[in-house]
């Protein structure tokens, strides 16, 4: 056994120091213009589930697919860590799910984005959620964009 571990760890060791050569480099070419162009025409959204239990994918599916589109409803792939790509048959449906929020799944609240085809999944912060707060009390001569940022700055 001890054997083993020793031998482990030298080809681990050994692998550390491979380096592809500038010929292999340069034979492996993704282009941004290559994505722009699979994605094209596609209606994609990004969303995380904010749990600590995984969510699977069939579920999301039926459940927010009757919400966003009730009649065509959506496809959903699971991207691990509880983040799903969502794809949409029409744009109204794309639109609802990721400007009409906030969302949530089984109680648990979902941070939506648009698809950019030139991020990795790792790529997505998964930040910000459209909230809409009511506030009581303001005059109504500052019912303004300023006041409404003042306010939410301070939120």
């Amino acid at each position: 056994m001890g054997d083993q571990g020793a031998g482990l760890e030298g080809v681990e060791g050994k692998l550390g120091y491979l380096k592809l050569s500038e010929a292999e480099k340069k034979s492996i070419k993704i282009g941004r213009k290559n994505a722009s162009v699979m994605a094209k025409g596609k209606l994609q959204a990004i969303g995380k589930i904010l749990s600590d239990r995984p969510a699977k994918a069939e579920y999301v599916k039926k459940t927010l697919g009757a919400i966003w589109s009730p009649f065509s409803g959506v496809e959903c792939k699971d991207m691990g860590r509880n983040r799903f790509l969502f794809s949409f048959y029409d744009q109204a449906s794309e639109r609802k799910a990721v400007h009409n929020g906030p969302w949530d799944f089984n109680g648990n609240l979902i941070v939506m984005e648009s698809f950019k085809p030139n991020k990795t999944i790792d790529e997505y912060e998964f930040k910000t959620i459209p909230i809409w707060v009511r506030g009581y009390g303001v005059p109504m001569g500052m019912m303004n964009l300023d006041t409404g940022k003042l306010i939410g700055d301070q939120i």
